[in-house]
């Protein structure tokens, strides 16, 4: 952000404006997932307004997004691991592929003990983070140059700017997920949604002004990895090992929320399209613990193949997709279904789903133009998505 929008205002604006994106997306998936209650997220509300081609392709492309992040993420950790133990350096790949198989076996005993993993390390993360901005305004800041003349703000860099402070919020629907195992999901769903996003948006600010405070903005603009220099800063020698302990910590509630993220799309979508029994199983602990194995298992395959790097390169893709059809779904559903029962409805209709559309419309034009490769195989993603759904319908017959 110090690149493209060198000015200290701007930096903590675009970051105030991303969490409102993804706040106001969440407003819209709440109403969703509180009209239809079920295991799946965005298939589930494609499917009931476009029909089970579109739901499928949504669910194909939802799916393959959070197995490519449970691969990345085991990679990163083992990665990151290896920086404590540089002995274990030949090892990344077995490590990785052990990380991936422990999370699953968590998560099959049940949804206790994984829940029970993802508060604890996601509460460490955020005490991580709140210890890093305190330090950083505890540390006194580099000495201020003169008055400049102020860096021109082109429309440009605003653009590139907000596309990756959307990837850095991505993740902020992963309660509709699990909409159909909640207790209250019409209560509990949109508070998840929406408090989720305004605590992860506020230690955005908080890191992003800290990092503000105890480094200039030249240095800022020419730093690979700013907390690393803000560590050094604040534990000295430490600091290196300050940073790859919070990025571990950091990727480890990501790479668990998506093979559990992952587990109830392939339910959905085994209950939904698949016809298959076992894909719906759920063992004495709630967990479904087929489709987990399956989901970790195709996440041990990428690992061990080394091609997850080709589904990220398509998760930017997926994501847009993935959002605009659940905007697109809200605004199909209110026209077709204006009787439906909608417990949590949104205020400001059609205003802010047609808003959020147009955006994504352009945001997805934007990253067509920026890689044009990843945006072929994203789109040739989704259309294989048909054949395979008529397949397995086939099989199912």
């Amino acid at each position: 952000m110090a690149e493209l929008l060198p000015q200290y205002w701007a930096i903590l604006a675009i970051w105030t404006a991303g969490g409102i994106y993804a706040l106001l997306g969440a407003l819209c998936v709440a109403e969703l997932s509180t009209m239809m209650p079920r295991a799946g997220g965005f298939f589930v509300f494609a499917e009931r307004a476009f029909g089970p081609s579109a739901g499928f392709a949504i669910g194909w492309c939802d799916w393959l997004a959070n197995v490519a992040a449970v691969a990345y993420g085991a990679i990163a950790s083992a990665e990151l691991v290896t920086r404590f133990v540089p002995v274990l350096h030949p090892w990344v790949q077995p490590i990785a592929l052990a990380l991936a198989c422990a999370l699953c076996a968590l998560q099959c005993v049940g949804v206790r003990a994984s829940g029970r993993l993802q508060k604890l390390l996601s509460a460490l993360v955020c005490i991580a983070f709140l210890a890093l901005i305190a330090g950083c305004f505890l540390v006194a800041g580099p000495a201020v140059a003169g008055p400049r003349a102020p860096t021109p703000l082109l429309l440009g860099a605003w653009v590139l700017g907000f596309r990756a402070i959307m990837v850095s919020y991505d993740g902020w629907y992963e309660p509709a997920y699990f909409a159909e195992e909640s207790v209250d999901p019409v209560r509990n769903v949109p508070r998840s949604l929406v408090l989720g996003v305004l605590l992860v948006m506020s230690i955005y600010l908080l890191v992003n002004a800290g990092l503000l405070h105890i480094l200039s903005l030249d240095h800022l603009k020419g730093a690979d990895l700013p907390v690393a220099d803000a560590a050094r800063r604040i534990a000295g020698g430490w600091g290196d090992s300050l940073v790859v302990g919070l990025s571990l910590l950091a990727l480890l509630p990501m790479t668990n929320a998506s093979l559990l993220g992952g587990a109830r799309i392939f339910y959905g979508l085994g209950r939904d399209f698949l016809r298959w029994r076992g894909a719906t199983r759920v063992n004495r602990g709630g967990s479904p613990w087929v489709a987990t194995a399956v989901t970790a298992g195709f996440a041990v395959a990428l690992i061990a193949t080394g091609t997850f790097d080709a589904l990220l390169a398509m998760a930017g893709v997926f994501m847009i997709v993935l959002y605009c059809s659940a905007y697109a779904s809200l605004i199909a559903l209110r026209v077709r279904e204006p009787a439906t029962p909608r417990p949590f409805a949104l205020r400001l209709y059609p205003w802010i789903p047609a808003g959020l559309l147009a955006s994504g419309a352009f945001f997805f034009v934007a990253i067509t133009l920026n890689d044009v490769r990843a945006t072929l195989a994203a789109v040739f993603a989704i259309m294989v998505s048909y054949p395979v759904r008529r397949l397995l319908e086939r099989r199912a017959r």
